[in-house]
C-alpha cells in the first residue's frame, strides 16, 4: 500500500479529533490488545492469521483494533459501531479513512501507549514514512521524565510527535521538529487527538528551525543506520554512509541549544570499529564544558542487525527483503564494522571548565531499564569519579539500595533489586569486601583507614588503591550517591 495522503488531515475539525481521541480511550484498546500484541518482526507475517482469529469479534474494540492498529478493511456499519458518537463523514473527508470497494480502511497506522494515541505511517508502505512510535521512544521518554516542571522541551526528529506530546505534561512548552513535512502534520494532529495544547511542530533540518533558542531538555532518536548504495530513500532510517554522520552532527549542534542547566538525551545505535570507543568519537564533536555519559547495551551481531533492519522496510519478506539483507550485511563488512551497540547518550551542562567523559555498560535499554533517576545517579557518580582525591575522600558512596551478594562457584554475584540498571554483576570475594567496607564507612576518608588496617598497607597506598577501586565502581554503577 502507498503512503496515505496527509493533505486533508490538518483540516479535520478539532472537536471531531478530540472526540475520536476520547472514543479510543473509552474503548480500552490496550487491554484488548494484550493478547494480540505485536509478534517479533521476523514472525509478523506468520502471526497474522492468529491475530485475525483473536480479533474475529464484532464488538467496537475489536473493530477499532482491526481498522486502525492492523489496518484491515471493515464494513461501514462496523466502522460506525466502533466510532460510537464520532461522525464518520468528517474522518473520510480528512483522509483518516478511505473507501475500498464496499469497506472502509485506514491509510495510517495507530500506535498507543501510556494512555496516548498516535497516528503515523506503516513503514512497510515505503516512501518517506513517519513512525508513530519508534522502537525506543518510550525508553527515551523514561530517561528524561521528571516530576518537576521545566520551561521548554525539544523533540528533535520528532516523527509523529510522541515524545514531545508525552513531555508536554511536564513542560510549559514542547516543540517537535523534523525534516519531513509529514511529521509536522502528524504531530499537530496527534496533539489535537490527545488534547495537548502546549505543543507545536516545525519543519527543518536538525536545529535550523530553532535558531537562537535554548531548551531544558532535548530528546532525539536520530536516524543512525548505515546507508548502502542503492537503498530506498527513507529519511527516518539512514544516518549517512557510515550511519554516524547525522547523529554526530546532531550532537555537535546540541550544546548551543541547552540552557545552563539543560540536558540532552539521545538513543543511537553505533557501529563498533577498531579505532576508537563510542564515547571518544562523540567527545571529538563536543565542547569541553559539557558532561558526556554513554550508556552502552550489549553489542548486536551484524547478521541480526541486517535482518532486523530489512524487516522494518520489507515486513512481507520476498525478494526485496532478501536483497536488502545481503546489501546491508555486505555494507557493514565494507565499512570495517565489527558489531553494533545501542546506547543512551546524555549531554549535560556543567559548571566545571572541563566536563567528564564516561561510559557505563547496562544490560539492556528496553522495559524501563534506564530512567531519569538512573541517569541522575550516574551523572553524579561519574562527576564524583572525575573529581580530585580530596573531594572523593569526603564523599560517601553507597551500594544501590537492596543489593545482596550471592555466593557463586567463583566468587559472588552482586544482585540488585528490581528496577536497577543491572540484575546481577559478578564480583570477586575481595571486591565484595571492599564494596561493603565503603558502604559501611562514614566517608571514604574513614574507609581508607579501615582498608589500610585490614590489608596492612600504608595510608598512601590504601588511598591510592581504594580511590581507584571506588572510581571504577562509581562508573560501572556498583556504587552510587544517595
Amino acid at each position: 500500500m502507498a503512503l496515505g495522503d496527509v493533505g486533508q488531515l490538518a483540516r479535520l475539525d478539532a472537536g471531531v479529533a478530540r472526540a475520536l481521541g476520547a472514543r479510543l480511550t473509552a474503548l480500552d484498546l490496550g487491554a484488548a490488545h494484550a493478547f494480540v500484541d505485536d509478534a517479533p518482526p521476523q514472525l509478523a507475517t506468520a502471526f497474522r492469521p492468529i491475530r485475525r482469529y483473536h480479533l474475529r469479534g464484532v464488538d467496537p474494540t475489536s473493530i477499532a483494533l482491526k481498522l486502525w492498529v492492523y489496518r484491515e478493511p471493515v464494513p461501514e456499519d462496523q466502522a460506525r459501531l466502533a466510532l460510537g458518537d464520532v461522525p464518520l463523514e468528517p474522518l473520510i473527508e480528512a483522509g483518516l479513512l478511505v473507501r475500498v470497494d464496499e469497506t472502509l480502511a485506514s491509510p495510517f497506522s495507530l500506535s498507543f501507549s501510556e494512555g496516548m494515541f498516535f497516528f503515523g505511517d506503516e513503514l512497510g508502505d515505503g516512501g518517506d514514512a513517519v513512525m508513530a512510535l519508534g522502537l525506543f521512544t518510550l525508553e527515551m521518554m523514561r530517561a528524561t521524565w521528571c516530576d518537576q516542571r521545566v520551561e521548554r522541551v525539544l523533540d528533535l526528529g520528532c516523527g509523529a510527535g510522541a515524545v514531545a506530546l508525552y513531555l508536554a505534561a511536564v513542560a510549559e512548552r514542547a516543540i517537535g521538529t523534523d525534516i519531513n513535512p509529514r511529521a509536522a502534520v502528524f504531530g499537530a494532529f496527534n496533539a489535537t487527538l490527545n488534547g495537548v495544547a502546549n505543543a507545536e511542530f516545525r519543519v527543518g533540518d536538525l536545529f535550523a528551525p530553532m535558531a537562537g533558542e535554548r531548551f531544558d531538555l532535548i530528546l532525539s532518536q536520530p536516524p543512525f543506520l548505515p546507508r548502502p548504495e542503492g537503498s530506498i530513500d527513507a529519511t527516518y532510517m539512514f544516518g549517512g554512509p557510515r550511519g554516524d554522520e547525522l547523529p554526530l552532527r546532531a550532537l555537535a549542534e546540541t550544546p548551543a541549544h541547552l540552557t545552563e542547566t539543560g540536558r540532552a538525551v539521545m538513543i543511537i545505535q553505533w557501529g563498533v570499529f577498531d579505532d576508537e570507543s563510542v564515547a571518544a568519537r562523540i567527545r571529538k564533536v563536543l565542547p569541553e564544558d559539557v558532561d558526556l555519559l554513554v550508556l552502552e547495551a550489549p553489542s548486536r551481531s551484524l547478521d541480526d542487525a541486517a535482518i532486523g533492519d530489512a524487516l522494518t522496510a520489507y515486513p512481507g519478506l520476498g525478494p526485496a527483503y532478501e536483497d536488502s539483507v545481503l546489501r546491508r550485511r555486505a555494507h557493514y563488512d565494507a565499512l570495517g564494522c565489527r558489531s553494533l551497540v545501542d546506547t543512551v547518550v546524555v549531554v549535560a551542562r556543567t559548571t566545571a571548565r572541563h566536563g567528564f567523559t564516561g561510559t557505563t555498560r547496562i544490560e539492556r535499554l528496553e522495559k524501563g531499564r534506564c530512567t531519569r533517576a538512573h541517569v541522575d545517579s550516574l551523572l553524579a557518580a561519574h562527576a564524583l569519579a572525575s573529581a580530585s582525591d580530596a573531594a572523593l575522600l569526603d564523599a560517601h558512596p553507597s551500594l544501590p539500595r537492596g543489593t545482596a551478594f550471592v555466593p557463586e562457584d567463583e566468587g559472588f554475584s552482586a544482585v540488585f533489586p528490581g528496577g536497577a540498571l543491572h540484575e546481577r554483576v559478578p564480583v570477586t570475594a575481595t571486591a565484595k569486601d571492599v564494596l561493603q567496607l565503603v558502604a559501611g564507612a562514614r566517608d571514604l576518608r574513614a574507609a581508607t583507614k579501615l582498608f589500610a588496617q585490614r590489608h596492612k598497607v600504608s595510608a598512601s597506598v590504601a588511598t591510592e588503591q581504594l580511590l581507584s577501586f571506588v572510581r571504577t565502581a562509581l562508573r560501572s554503577g556498583l556504587l552510587e550517591l544517595r
